[in-house]
């Protein structure tokens, strides 16, 4: 809530005010009604500005004699060049030097513009393009100058201050500037600020040169302007319009100049806009960052928002985008660009400038990547003794944290670090048996302890293991032609059984060893048949040790549902991203990947994998029995092609079924795409009416035992990605989606698209570890910290931007974080890691960065980002591979996982570590994805 002084001025100015500006209400041009001043845009939440110079600067209007014709397109170009640049606000300046560039009834008409009677009339420059900037929805404010009065060869209008009170005026050469103290100077500045805001459609008035001209050093100055604002605040807030003050970083920093902004960010304007034009530098300790301070202890204090005004001129967009980063760690948004005529030609400048300014959260994050400097050991940690996980490894990397201005001492000889932060490492020699290895620093010595396992030796147990969960772990189905496997793991010497629905069955050790070494117990049984059509329930299955004297039990985490003869069992998947494996049970040796409520026939089993009906075997732990389901017969009503609903949208076949069958996919490099659902019926063979641009031809045929096949051939366009989706349990969507494309607006070329970035591991899952090990920055950490960064310049260059997780402590499981990437509709999914080592290599000779991916629209992507990744961080090529990693692959969007380098590694943890380079990398890292989609089109 503002504060209202001189309230006494303020009530009598008030009736003159609407007597004198009555008129100007009316039409301004011969034959034409103006446009409602009530018509101006709306003042926006977040100014996006652009200074438009007039009178001696000639940017607008640009000579002394212009038809209108000339005059409205050039008002039709700055507004133009507002609009595709994604700018709201233009600061217009209404009367350079005190002579007006517009209708004024007060201020001398400027001598750069021809404003002789009659021809004023049809060429106001500020009628033409406010209200071309209306229509446009951008609004424009008015920029005023009220100690600037003109030159002494000025023709003065009537009940001008300086023709009425020449005592008012002060002259330095040819120039005249009103003094601050009179009061008809403070009377004028009301009245012209009045008869702007009643006579032409603004959001509001900005002062601006105000403190940067000869008379800033008047005696008493910053108290006059200070009376001057709050009572032009009162005239504003009357009209329902803004009051903003454009400052100079160039006038003297004064107490009286600290109190003024004190006082007027407390109760007087909506914005202040300085201008920092003499502060080089873009760091966070620049002279530009110190500036900029001046404003801001005032502005906080009051929630006043600050817009700097950046000047084009001689600027590069390094520099500029330097500035807004650090506008950015203040927390400020929006921005004010000075120099219509500097950037209109500088695609470069705007295309740095412009994301900048539409990034409305904090580029980094609030954890920190720092690295404590106490002198400690990180693996082993603090020197407990650790005993490696593989006896075959003869050697370990021990690592620590120290003070970087001391020397670190193994075994009396000092370490030669690798990085300047006090971190060090050494690969050690590991012997069978205790070993002990000796550091030193000022005078503390830490001892690690590593233990070899001697041959032949293993860890021994009592009880029955839940590392390795006894069967089922998850809902088990047996009956005709599904046996019930028990097993699990307990030590060797023991005796063990297994109870079920009453029943006891004696479990064999798979192998012989020594007393309480860990073994397997295992037995296939085929149980009693159970009740013909029905599901009968038996519970969880009890496993009872005995060993050393000792009873103990554990029971299974899944029950034992008995399927009685004619009783089909039917699984349905119930992760985002179930994964079918080929006969040979070996990782990466996909059939398919079935998504969330995918059914099917259960025709066999392994101990951990279910067959199912057409050859696959996908994990007992990624799916539940459905019971409700007699069988998985897909019975489809009818399936229909489902066009575009816009331009470039999305296409789709759709079937109406009684299930969510499923399916294989062949997705060719070709164009053509092949479908095989399972277990549907009620398709008949033939063409499917279609109106597509992906497909010249789509094809149906049912083999008559349940395999439906969709053959669809090359169109006129390709097709980019596609999904199976389920709108219910018996609609099947297969849908099909167009290249993503480049906007056209200026600075904002991913404006619209959607993209999924996701921080790789999070909470108890912490990822690789770097030299601090657990106790700094960790690769969960890192991973959040450089996605933080990309998402917040993917979001400045328009994209919708969705994190996988928001802090270090949230997590999702990977096929969790494949369901969310559909959900959100995703145009590219980036995930992002760094690597990690075994702890028995050298991690000085492990460096790099890569990309992996895993189906072909992703290739290219792969392609794209790494050489981005170098080209900003520096680090070896490792190159692109495909990966079947689960994230990876999603068919919606292109999918990429980025390893950005190597945690253990002392050269790149430091640079992991390091804030300058995780900006430089996450901006390429954004940069890559508009130069993706470019190349796609």
């Amino acid at each position: 809530m503002k504060r209202l002084f001189h309230k006494t001025l303020a009530i009598l100015l008030s009736g003159a005010l609407l007597l004198s500006f009555s008129g100007c209400r009316e039409t301004q041009e011969d034959g034409e009604s103006a446009l409602p001043v009530s018509a101006a845009a709306a003042a926006p939440d977040v100014l996006r500005a652009l200074i438009v110079h007039s009178g001696a600067n000639a940017e607008y209007p640009s000579a002394q004699k212009q038809d209108r014709e000339e005059l409205e397109a050039l008002a039709d170009e700055i507004v133009g060049f507002a609009k595709e640049s994604s700018l709201n606000a233009i600061f217009y300046e209404s009367a350079p030097g005190g002579q007006a560039m517009y209708l004024s009834k007060l201020l001398p008409r400027s001598g750069h513009f021809n404003f002789s009677a009659g021809f004023l009339r049809k060429l106001d420059p500020l009628k033409i393009l406010a209200e071309r900037a209306a229509a446009e929805g951008i609004a424009v404010y008015a920029v005023v100058n009220p100690y600037a009065a003109g030159t002494s060869s000025d023709k003065l209008p009537k009940g001008n201050a300086a023709r009425e009170f020449p005592e008012s005026t002060i002259a330095f050469g040819e120039k005249l500037y009103y003094r601050p103290d009179n009061p008809e100077v403070h009377k004028q500045a009301l009245l012209v600020a009045q008869e702007l805001l009643q006579s032409y459609p603004l959001a509001g008035i900005v002062v601006g040169d105000a403190d940067d001209s000869e008379v800033n050093d008047y005696d008493g100055f910053y108290t006059y302007l200070a009376a001057l604002m709050s009572d032009l605040s009162d005239v504003t807030e009357a009209e329902g319009k803004q009051l903003g003050l454009l400052l100079s970083d160039k006038a003297e920093r004064t107490q009286n100049r600290e109190k003024f902004l004190d006082n007027t960010c407390r109760v007087s304007v909506d914005f202040i806009a300085p201008t920092l034009s003499d502060s080089a530098g873009g760091a966070l300790a620049s002279p530009y960052a110190t500036a900029l301070e001046t404003f801001l202890t005032p502005a906080k204090k009051y929630q006043t928002p600050v817009y700097t005004a950046l000047q084009a001129e001689g600027a590069t967009a390094e520099a500029l985008s330097d500035m807004l980063f650090v506008n950015n760690c203040e927390g400020l948004q929006g921005g004010v660009l000075d120099g219509y005529s500097m950037l209109k030609g500088n695609d470069s400048v705007m295309e740095a400038v412009i994301p900048m300014l539409y990034i409305d959260k904090k580029i980094l994050p609030d954890t920190s990547l720092e690295i404590p400097t106490e002198f400690r050991l990180t693996r082993p940690l603090d020197g407990d003794r650790l005993t490696i996980p593989d006896r075959s490894w003869d050697s370990y990397y021990i690592t620590g944290t120290s003070d970087p201005g001391k020397p670190v001492y193994f075994e009396g000889e000092e370490l030669e670090r690798q990085s300047s932060n006090g971190t060090f490492g050494v690969l050690v020699e590991v012997d069978e048996g205790l070993n002990t290895y000796d550091f030193e620093q000022d005078g503390v010595t830490l001892t690690a302890k590593i233990y070899r396992p001697y041959a032949n030796e293993t860890t021994k147990i009592s009880k029955i293991s839940t590392y390795t969960p006894p069967l089922p772990d998850s809902n088990q189905a047996v009956g005709e032609g599904l046996a019930m496997v028990f097993r699990c793991t307990a030590p060797a010497g023991g005796s063990v059984s297994a109870t079920l629905d009453g029943e006891s069955y004696e479990l064999k050790a798979a192998s012989s060893a020594e007393d309480g070494t860990p073994v397997v117990y295992r037995k296939e049984v085929k149980l009693p048949a159970g009740t013909a059509g029905e599901i009968e329930n038996l519970g969880r299955v009890t496993y009872t040790l005995e060993y050393d004297g000792e009873t103990s039990e554990v029971e299974s985490q899944g029950d034992v549902y008995l399927y009685g003869a004619g009783r089909t069992p039917v699984y349905k998947v119930s992760v985002d991203l179930g994964t079918v494996l080929d006969e040979s049970l070996t990782n990466g040796n996909f059939m398919t990947s079935l998504k969330a409520g995918s059914v099917g026939e259960i025709t066999g089993q392994t101990d951990t994998y279910y067959k199912t009906s057409f050859g696959g075997f996908i994990k007992k732990s990624e799916v539940t029995l459905d019971t409700g389901l007699e069988s998985a017969e897909n019975t489809v009503a009818s399936a229909q092609y489902r066009a575009a609903e816009q331009d470039g949208g999305d296409e789709a076949i759709v079937l109406h079924g009684s299930a969510a069958a499923s399916f294989v996919v062949d997705d060719k490099q070709d164009g053509n795409f092949t479908i095989r659902l399972f277990d549907t019926y009620g398709v008949a063979n033939g063409v499917l009416p279609a109106e597509s641009r992906f497909f010249d031809s789509i094809t149906a045929k049912n083999d008559g035992a349940g395999t439906l096949t969709f053959t669809c051939k090359k169109g006129a366009e390709s097709y980019f990605g596609y999904n199976v989706e389920y709108e219910d349990e018996n609609t099947t969507v297969i849908r099909f989606t167009g290249k993503p494309q480049i906007s056209s607006v200026k600075g904002r070329p991913l404006l619209g698209l959607n993209i999924v970035v996701d921080p790789g591991h999070g909470a108890l899952d912490v990822g690789a570890l770097g030299l601090a090990g657990v106790t700094g920055p960790m690769e969960k950490n890192a991973n959040m910290y450089i996605a933080h960064i990309v998402a917040r310049y993917l979001e400045g260059l328009g994209a919708n931007v969705f994190l996988t997780r928001e802090s270090d402590e949230d997590f999702l499981e990977l096929t969790e974080r494949v369901g969310f990437t559909e959900r959100h509709d995703a145009d590219l999914f980036i995930s992002l890691h760094h690597n990690s080592l075994n702890e028995n290599i050298d991690p000085g000779k492990a460096k790099g960065s890569m990309v992996f991916h895993y189906n072909d629209i992703s290739e290219k992507m792969a392609g794209v980002f790494l050489e981005h990744i170098l080209d900003a961080s520096g680090r070896d090529d490792r190159g692109t591979e495909e990966g079947y990693y689960v994230v990876c692959r999603t068919t919606l969007a292109p999918a990429i996982l980025c390893e950005l380098g190597f945690m253990p590694n002392p050269e790149e943890y430091e640079q992991i570590c390091n804030e300058a380079n995780m900006l430089k990398i996450g901006k390429a890292i954004s940069q890559a994805a508009v130069d993706y989609i470019a190349a796609l089109n």
